[in-house]
């Protein structure tokens, strides 16, 4: 796996069984927009075990081309999150988390690389992941039970005594359970970042004494570190490079009002985005499908969400419970819905569902 001290760019994709019988992946926009002018038409997927897949992208389309066949050599039937990291060559490479949240153990098989023999994944290479989230069920929280998989390969190297550590410096200590897998002490952590609910932990173990820990925030990107250090530290935090995946807001609906074609727009995102929306928009569904719309400067409201009705045939969107709106800077809004128990609703079609520059589970749970 390629790293040679660059920082990565990082991108995620929530498989459905749909994607698996496709050839082709759609890569998310923020990152075509960014980046796509600097991939070649010839790329490699690299992933742990030294499995190389060489794909085709397609500028025109912003897609990977030749999937097929990594789909089925993996087993892989929906569910998993594929985490890409880019270093500006050629090579991107892969992580596959199944929907344990957890990193996958990878098979002892190669492809395409008859020079070298498939490599045994170890903590060392990169660590092993899972996610965790935040609910907001719970004004506080104090545990976190670790995903069943991740307690079965890695408890017993855990201590009962170790620390979660930010970019930033914050080292929090937790006091770990090896019977039950539940981490211990995090109330602290909650509270130090003020954590209102929705928000995303990134676990990362090298299989020594700490974990790292990311926070994705409602916008499935990295949030804006508070400079602070645990209580316990002495010294002053550093200031981590973030890179945003595109502002976002949702829309929580009121049953008793019919909610078919516009909706109010925060202002406090209006401000965020430099008051500079675009009138005349593209709103993007998660499977893809997409439709006209406008923006409103005089009322700060959407309009056109009518159509999503009409792709959905439904006579308004009051099935649903939130709508999380994902502005792209330039012309597009992604839409994602969410039933009342905020998870999110996957359409029917051919799915984009790709989400930010950091480890995230496109089906989210929300405040």
């Amino acid at each position: 796996m390629e790293s040679c001290g660059l920082q990565a760019q990082k991108f995620s994709h929530k498989l459905t069984h749909m994607d698996t019988l496709s050839d082709e992946m759609m890569i998310p926009r923020s990152f075509c927009s960014k980046y796509a002018h600097d991939l070649h038409e010839d790329m490699e997927l690299k992933l742990r075990n030294g499995y190389v897949l060489p794909v085709k992208f397609d500028h025109s389309r912003g897609v990977f081309k030749g999937l097929l066949c990594f789909f089925k050599h993996f087993k892989l039937n929906g569910g998993e999150l594929l985490v890409f990291e880019y270093f500006g060559r050629y090579n991107i490479n892969v992580y596959i988390l199944g929907s344990n949240l957890s990193e996958i153990k990878y098979p002892d098989f190669k492809f395409n690389m008859p020079e070298s023999p498939p490599r045994l994944v170890t903590l060392g290479d990169g660590g092993w992941r899972f996610v965790w989230f935040n609910s907001g069920r719970q004004t506080t929280i104090n545990e976190i039970k670790l995903p069943f998989d991740f307690q079965q390969k890695y408890a017993n190297m855990l201590p009962q005594e170790f620390g979660l550590n930010l970019r930033t410096g914050y080292r929090l200590p937790v006091h770990f359970d090896k019977i039950t897998g539940i981490m211990m002490g995090i109330s602290t952590f909650y509270s130090d970042f003020g954590f209102k609910g929705g928000e995303v932990l990134v676990f990362e173990y090298y299989g020594q004494s700490d974990m790292n820990v990311y926070v994705l925030g409602l916008h499935s990107c990295e949030i804006d570190y508070p400079m602070i250090t645990h209580l316990s530290q002495c010294g002053n935090p550093l200031k981590p490079k973030i890179r945003d995946g595109g502002w976002k807001f949702v829309h929580f609906i009121n049953n008793l009002d019919q909610l078919q074609n516009e909706i109010s727009v925060p202002p406090k995102f209006v401000e965020n985005c430099g008051g500079n929306i675009s009138k005349f928009l593209h709103f993007i569904l998660s499977n893809g499908k997409s439709f006209e719309g406008r923006f409103c400067v005089k009322s700060n409201k959407l309009s056109g969400l009518i159509g999503m009705c009409k792709l959905l045939g439904l006579d308004s969107l009051n099935s649903f419970h939130v709508l999380l709106f994902t502005y792209d800077g330039h012309f597009s809004f992604n839409i994602a819905a969410f039933d009342e128990k905020y998870v999110e609703v996957i359409f029917t079609g051919t799915p984009v569902s790709s989400v930010g520059y950091c480890v995230v589970w496109n089906i989210k749970l929300l405040i």
